[in-house]
Formats: structure tokens, sequence, C-alpha cells
């Protein structure tokens, strides 16, 4: 009953909005053609052979939206709201698998302007605001090719803006009544006219947990409730009136972060506290994060048919939890990252039949040290994971067989080695791997355009992630000895039919995508146990498989009237087990909801005033084998935006409610940790811009 009553509400909002807009303008607003940026080939969305969102930053940028989560939710077949995993696409989970225990690599990676984020186990690394963004693309399925290794549920790539040879700039007040307070900073400005410019953007936040931790402050004098986070990003522009078609772009990024693992709780998830009698470190830790990024691109445009690309980038990761003072606290725990990647590829067009391609090759080199020093759970970790790889793509102009046809033809061959050591402050080993692989993951396709404004077209592609160690290192916990557990790689086989269209003059976007693969050796917790302690740890399942659609659509009516829809639906089951495995078979695969779906409505009075609502379902799901499911949830927003020139500028305000009728539901139940969304929250900002 109280489910229909949210429904009913938010539909009466939706409707009253959409009575009064149709009312007030009746002319349709044709939509703008979208350029790909993550594929490296840099075609129209509406050419994509894979289904892939774009999200525009300038819409996203608002008071609401609190960091890529939010902004990822409301994608068809995707969960994206779970600390700090990866979102999960399709019912392939982003990492499945710790990076500190385990050093699980990201299924689904999260790249910035090209450069990975690195698997370094904090709810935080992603959690600034999304501010200064220019797009965010969201691609399902294996994205082998274009994205790299790993890639093997889909890719979140994040693009922000580029400096400009122009002034511009900006600054953002913002404060919502979680108590989180904070600024946010961009400064563009041209150093030498059309060859030189400098972008600085900037995002703090000092606030509050949701959470009510106690104790409250710890014994180390840390107040668990308070969190911090800051991020401080410059980037270089230089195009040289002497080398005409070179761009070089220097990017620098530092990230800090420090605060409680997001939103774990213990008892009923209406009180939302964490008040153990074990002690707060039982079960929540204090992160502390610098994540550093340095990367420079140069790009080079021959002539109108070649541009070659070749981007360097350093990413450096330390995650520390701190010993929090407590008896029951596991003491401090450091986990650094280093990641280092050189890629050059060459994209050319309009060649004969070929009408867009991509050539390249990359490689990376990633290193992990991982330390415990505390009484019960001291341990070393020492690991290296080389990548090396050959990647192509190209469309062919298929039309003399078929007017509109086009094939797609593409592959990845990739080398991965594999090293890790991991040993106990006495010297005793825990565990060790050393492993190398060799794998072709090819990508073919064909569409057919219809005509200008349709398109259907069908992709089989592949994906791959390398094997590794699993680590019991909460074994002292249980009165158990350390153990480890070895898994294998696993590889998916998917195959996609989708279709596109606009229609009613251009103001009516339509797409549908259906799905079907095969996850073979799968990678999951609960698949396997530790040999002592028996606790769940990270296995292969030898076959699961999974099909669905996506549907959605963008309808503009007028100018001043924007509706948006999604649904996803999703199947997944383990097909075939292993040796003491036969209590999975059937199962769903974790974090796989059957039913997502979200609409959403903006409306622009035209008066510098605009309203927004959306709301967002997620139904019921595990996230971990054998685990209790969690109820399904609806999640009701509103927004309502109003912007006018000040002094040659531009004065927006923002004022949300996010989760308006406080729906308390969980986000991750596993045999660790229960973890909660955040629940109604009151919000605004003010934004200055010249």
């Amino acid at each position: 009953m109280i489910k229909r009553f949210k429904v009913l509400g938010f539909a009466t909002v939706l409707g009253t909005i959409t009575t009064f807009s149709v009312a007030q303008e009746t002319e349709p607003t044709v939509l703008e053609t979208i350029t790909l940026r993550g594929e490296k080939i840099n075609r129209a969305s509406q050419d994509a052979p894979t289904s892939i969102s774009v999200i525009d930053g300038d819409e996203a940028e608002n008071g609401s939206t609190d960091d890529l989560d939010d902004i990822l939710n409301s994608q068809a077949n995707v969960l994206a709201d779970e600390g700090f995993q990866p979102p999960a696409i399709r019912g392939i989970e982003g990492t499945a698998g710790s990076a500190l225990t385990a050093g699980s690599q990201p299924r689904i990676p999260i790249l910035v302007d090209g450069v990975p984020l690195p698997s370094g186990d904090s709810t935080n690394i992603a959690r600034t605001t999304v501010w200064d963004i220019d797009t965010v693309e969201v691609a399902r399925g294996p994205q082998a090719t274009s994205t790299g290794r790993n890639a093997l549920g889909g890719a979140i790539r994040v693009f922000t803006k580029d400096p400009v040879f122009f002034k511009e700039g900006g600054i953002r007040l913002r404060y919502n009544s979680e108590g989180d307070a904070g600024i946010d900073f961009m400064l563009n400005t041209p150093l030498i006219e059309d060859q030189l410019a400098l972008r600085i953007a900037g995002e703090f936040t000092d606030g509050q947990t949701f959470i009510d931790n106690f104790p409250n402050p710890l014994p180390n004098g840390v107040d668990p409730n308070d969190e911090d986070f800051g991020r401080l990003r410059a980037k270089l522009l230089f195009e040289p009136d002497a080398i005409p078609g070179l761009s070089v772009l220097l990017n620098a990024e530092r990230n800090r972060s420090e605060g409680p693992s997001e939103g774990i709780f213990t008892g009923n998830i209406d009180d939302l506290t964490l008040n153990s009698p074990f002690g707060f470190s039982q079960f929540n830790l204090v992160e502390d994060l610098d994540h550093d990024v340095l990367s420079l691109q140069t790009t080079y445009e021959f002539n109108e048919n070649f541009t070659g690309i070749t981007r360097i980038s350093r990413t450096d990761n330390d995650l520390t939890f701190l010993d929090s003072g407590e008896l029951t606290s596991p003491g401090q725990i450091r986990f650094q990252k280093e990641l280092t990647e050189a890629e050059s590829y060459v994209q050319f067009k309009d060649l004969g039949i070929v009408t867009t391609g991509v050539l390249g090759i990359i490689r990376s080199d990633e290193t992990e040290v991982g330390s415990n020093d505390g009484m019960l759970l001291g341990f070393t970790v020492d690991g290296e994971i080389e990548n090396s790889a050959v990647y192509g793509e190209v469309e062919l102009d298929a039309s003399s067989i078929l007017q509109g046809l086009a094939v797609i033809l593409g592959g990845r061959i990739e080398r991965s080695e594999v090293f890790r050591n991991v040993v106990s402050l006495t010297g005793a080993p825990i565990g060790s791997i050393d492993t190398e692989e060799t794998v072709f993951l090819p990508k073919v396709g064909i569409r057919f355009d219809i005509n200008d404004d349709s398109s259907i077209g069908y992709t089989y592609s592949e994906g791959f992630r390398s094997g590794g160690l699993d680590s019991d290192l909460l074994a002292p916990f249980f009165a158990a000895a350390f153990s480890a557990n070895a898994f294998e790689s696993e590889t998916i086989r998917n195959h996609e039919i989708y279709g596109k269209s606009t229609v009613a003059s251009g103001a009516l976007d339509l797409g549908a995508s259906a799905f079907f693969y095969t996850f073979e050796n799968a990678q999951t917790i609960g698949a396997s146990t530790f040999p002592i302690s028996g606790l769940p740890a990270m296995g292969n399942v030898p076959e699961a498989q999974g099909y669905g659609v996506e549907l959605y659509a963008t309808y503009r009516p007028t100018d001043r009237l924007t509706f948006d829809a999604s649904l996803g639906l999703l199947r997944t089951e383990i097909t075939q087990t292993g040796l003491g495995q036969s209590a999975l078979l059937g199962l769903s695969l974790p974090r796989a909801p059957e039913t997502t779906a979200s609409i959403g409505v903006t409306y622009e009075h035209g008066n510098g005033l605009s309203a927004n609502a959306s709301a967002r379902y997620v139904s019921e799901r595990q996230t971990a084998l054998l685990q209790p499911v969690m109820d399904s949830y609806t999640v009701v927003d509103l927004g309502l935006v109003y912007e006018t020139e000040v002094n040659g500028g531009s004065l927006q305000f923002d004022a949300y409610i996010n989760n308006l009728f406080d729906e308390r539901f969980e986000t991750r139940n596993n045999v660790f940790i229960t973890s909660a969304g955040t629940p109604r929250t009151y919000g605004a900002s003010l934004t200055f811009k010249f």
C-alpha cells in the first residue's frame, strides 16, 4: 500500500508538470547528434554497434548529483550504489572480489579521460561531486577493443572538460540536510592566444555520513561520522601554430578523501546506526585515500584520413584503513597501487570501403603492495600485473551488397601476466601465484541503416579477465590460520541485437537492445571456500548464462518539456557447477536484479525557472551467493532550478529533495557487511559562471 502511494504520488507530480507544460508550448525540439569518444573511432551514437548511453555533463551538473553513482543509477540494467564495488551491468559484477585480498581487477573499468581508476577497495574513490564534466558514456557488454583489459562486462567512460581558448570560470556553493557543505570552482584562461590554455577545476566537501557511527569519537581520536573529500584537476592544452594538426594535453589530478566506509550499518535499517557491542572496527573502517593522476596525450592529424594519438599516464593510489584503537581493531591496513600505461593508436576514415577504424597498441604495468601490522592480522602482500595488447576495429561499407549495410570487424590480442605473493609477518607463506596467459578476443557485427534516422544491427564480442589468488586475511578473527585459494581466468561470449530510431520530426529518440551471454569460469565469491576457516572464497563457476533487454526513450514534445525513460529486464542463472557447488545450480548471479526502470521529466518554464522529477526502481536481488534476497525499492527525486543573468555571467540556484519518500533500502548484504542507500536528503546549491 505504501509503495502504491509512492508511485501514485510521483505520477501526480509528473502529470501536473506535463499538463501545464503542454498547454504552454507545443513546438517539438530536434535532438542533437551525439558523438562517442570512448570507442576511439569518434562515430555517432546512432552508428554504435553496442548498447551505449551518453549522459551530458552540463545536464548532470546540478546540486542533487552527489557523485558518479547518481548518474549511473538511472541506466537500464545498471546497479551502481554499493560502496567500493564498481557498477554491475547486466548481472556482471564490476569487481567480484577484493583488490586487497584477491588482487581482483575491475570487470567494468571506470576511466576518466582515458585513464582507468585502479581497484583500490575504497568506498570513497568516486564520491566527489560531478563537476566540470563533459560527458559520461555507459557501455554495456564486452569492450575489449575500445576500452581494454578486463572490460568484460562493460565500461564507464568519463570525460572532463578540456581547456578552451577563451576565459571562463565558475564557482558553486552547496549544502544538504546530512550536513555536507561544499565548494567547487573552475577557471579557464588562455595563456597564448589560440595556442596555449589552462583549465583548473576543484571540488571540496566537508560533511557527515548518513550512518550514525558509534562510538564517537574512536579511541584514536577520529570522529567516525566525519567525511572529507577533495579533488583538484589541472589541464594544459597546447596547439602550436607552427605545427598545424598537433594537440598536446597535459592532465594532473589530485584526489584526497577521509571518512568511514560508505553506508555500513547493523540492526534495523530504519535506524541506520552502527552500534555494535564488538566495537566500530568490527564492521567498519575509516579510510584515508590519496589518489594522484598524471597523463600526457598528444594528437596529430596527419590529414583528413589519418589521426595519431599517444597517451602516457601514471596513477598512484594509496589507501589506508586507520587503526581505530579499539580492542577489536584489525590494526592499520595499507594498500598501495601504482599503474603506468602507454598507449598509441591511429584513427582512420574514408579509405575505400573502410568507413572508419582504429588500430592500436597498449602496455599496462600495475604494482600492488599491502600490509597490516596488527597483532592478530599481520601480513604483507606483494604483486604485479603486466598486460600488453594489440587491438583494432574497422567498419566496412557493404552497400554494394545491400544498400545501407555495414560490417564491423575487430579484435584484441592480449597477453596477461599476474604475480601475487602473500606472507604473514612471521614470514610464513600464505599463498603465491605466477601465471601468464595469451588470448584473442574477437568482435564482429553488422549494421543496417534503414534510413537516415533508423538502424538495426547485431554484434558478437568476447571479454576476458585473468585469474588470481584470494587470501583469507580475516581468518584469525575466526580462530583459524591464514590460507589462500587460487582461481582461474574467466571469459564471456556476448550476442546482442539492437535497434535505434529517431522519429516525430527528430523529437523522439528510441532504442532497444536484446542480449544473451555465456559466462565461463565466472569468478564469484562463495563459489569456493578457504581450506582452513571454511569462509567463502573467490572461486570459479563453470558456466552461467544471462539474457535480457534494454529499452529507452527520450522525448521532447516542446522546447520546454523533456521526458526520459528506461527499462532493463534481466535473467541470469548458474547453469553448470563444479565439485562441491551443487547448492549453486540454478541460482542467479549476484547483483543481477530482474528489473531496473527509471522515468524522468524536466520542464523549463521559459523565465529561467525549471523543475524536474524522476523515479527509479530496482527489483529483488542478491549481492552474494547463498545470502538473503534483498527487497525491491523505488526512489523518487524532485528538483527546482532558477537561472538568471548577472553581470555578464549566469547565476543558478538549485534546490532538491532526493529520496522524497525516505525509502530505506539495502544495497549490499554478504557474510560480513550490510550497507544501505542514502535516506531522504534536502539540499541546495548556488552556482555563478562567467
